[in-house]
């Protein structure tokens, strides 16, 4: 400061203008930094916060404290909501779904139970074909609680209900179900009646009823009517394979020895390897696998854990393989795959020396698969005669055509409305076992105390992808 008032006194200090005077602008900073106040969040309405809640917890199968929880609420309260209403499902709203987005004539379901945890469950499925690509759609319809004895009658009141609360009842063309004597008596029992197509004569007399004689009697009345029965393929030829095959091996003097000792020593693999944790792990070193241990409700299995052993059951697996698809395996493709079946059967005959018999007392079995295969029978009628010449010539363009995919009959309209009817229905009860599969994963341990109303929610939220966009 001295030195300044000596040598300095009468000079004017000005301070240094530090704002910029070029055109170029200011000299950027060597560090960019971060401006959080030009961070705008858009905020979201409650119907998609609750979306995406849901979608996370019945996605990622998170038990359903997980919204109570403080640590989510605190994540959850820092998102900015503006104001709207909550979107939940429920029957009604996914029936008009169906019907406004694929405008479904025909639909097939699939039906069977399930018992887990001393409780058992009737799970429906549902299946059509798109009519704007001829690909096969699917959807589960209920996994409800089932209590009470499983009998016929039961079985038939649950299912019609289901049918009915979707308004599917007249649009079911078939229902697949396995060949459980329940199951197969239901739909027996259940069935419409035959309409009458007889000529009524104008002359007929009419007769008066009294009304209240027939509302009295209505009440005793059972509405249910099921759909026509489909038996599962798949499981009617893992019967045949298991079943029939045993009881031909086991009738025959030559054969029941030799089969009874090579079972033996199989089960006695399974039994060691499955029980001990010294032999699994010897047999993990020798073949650098483990064994598979037969199942009785997984068809294949036996064949798997045999490993080829039996080459009389190779066909039949792959069959199976087909039979048990849902993409793009029609009804159609029973009649071939059974077919080419027994004829690959009967090729494996000239193989064989003391099972030389085998092949073809298993073709006459699946044979008889064949006599239960039907067309529905059309009602002959005038309207019919007329346009008899018109549907064969469009079969004869058809064929000639050499069309092979699904998408080739918008060419044939007559053909597709007959494949949407019969095509929807799937070839076996495949669908509604892995809706079981699901189930079993979503009813763990920490969700033991589910309602059976929120469990069936959760797996129907599920097996739908309901909150995927």
């Amino acid at each position: 400061m001295k030195h300044l008032l000596k040598q300095h006194g009468s000079t004017k200090l000005v301070a240094k203008d530090l704002s910029p005077t070029d055109a170029e602008g200011a000299t950027p900073c060597k560090q960019p930094k971060l401006d959080f106040t030009r961070t705008a969040v858009q905020p979201i309405s409650q119907a998609e916060l609750n979306k995406l809640i849901a979608r996370y917890v019945v996605d990622d199968m998170h038990p359903l404290s997980t919204v109570e929880s403080v640590a989510f609420r605190q994540l959850t309260s820092k998102i900015p909501v503006t104001n709207g209403g909550s979107g939940q499902m429920c029957r009604k709203t996914f029936s008009s779904y169906l019907d406004r987005e694929y405008g479904l004539p025909h639909v097939s379901t699939t039906a069977d139970i399930w018992t887990v945890y001393n409780k058992s469950f009737l799970g429906v499925t549902a299946h059509w074909i798109d009519l704007n690509n001829m690909l096969l759609g699917k959807s589960a319809l209920a996994f409800q609680r089932f209590k009470g004895q499983h009998t016929y009658d039961i079985i038939a009141t649950e299912i019609d209900n289901i049918h009915s609360s979707y308004g599917l009842s007249s649009k079911v063309t078939a229902t697949v179900t396995d060949n459980g004597s329940n199951f197969v008596k239901a739909f027996q029992m259940y069935q419409p009646p035959e309409s009458d197509t007889e000529d009524r004569s104008e002359e007929d007399e009419a007769t008066f009823t009294n009304i209240g004689e027939v509302l009295d009697s209505a009440v005793n009345v059972n509405d249910v009517v099921l759909p026509p029965h489909h038996r599962c393929a798949s499981h009617t030829l893992n019967l045949i394979s298991c079943t029939d095959v045993d009881k031909w091996l086991m009738s025959k003097a030559e054969t029941k020895s030799i089969y009874r000792n090579a079972i033996t020593k199989y089960a006695g693999l399974w039994n060691k390897a499955s029980r001990s944790t010294v032999a699994s792990e010897i047999v993990n070193y020798i073949i650098a696998k483990k064994l598979l241990v037969p199942c009785t409700t997984r068809w294949n299995s036996f064949y798997d854990a045999v490993a080829r052993i039996e080459r009389e059951h190779q066909p039949l697996t792959v069959a199976l393989d087909i039979l048990q698809g849902e993409d793009n395996c029609f009804y159609g493709t029973l009649l071939p795959t059974l077919e080419t079946l027994m004829s690959k059967t009967l090729e494996l005959k000239k193989h064989l020396a003391i099972l030389d018999g085998l092949p073809e007392a298993i073709v006459q079995v699946r044979a008889a698969i064949l006599f239960c295969i039907y067309i529905y029978p059309v009602n002959s009628s005038v309207a019919f005669e007329d346009a008899y010449v018109s549907v064969e010539n469009e079969v004869a363009d058809y064929f000639k055509s050499g069309a092979t995919g699904m998408d080739t009959l918008n060419q044939f309209p007559t053909i597709k409305r007959v494949s949407l009817k019969y095509n929807a229905a799937t070839l076996s009860s495949a669908p509604v076992e892995r809706l079981f599969s699901l189930g079993n994963l979503i009813l763990s341990p920490k969700r033991n105390r589910l309602s059976d109303q929120k469990f069936e929610k959760l797996l129907l939220l599920r097996y739908n992808h309901w909150f995927e966009s």
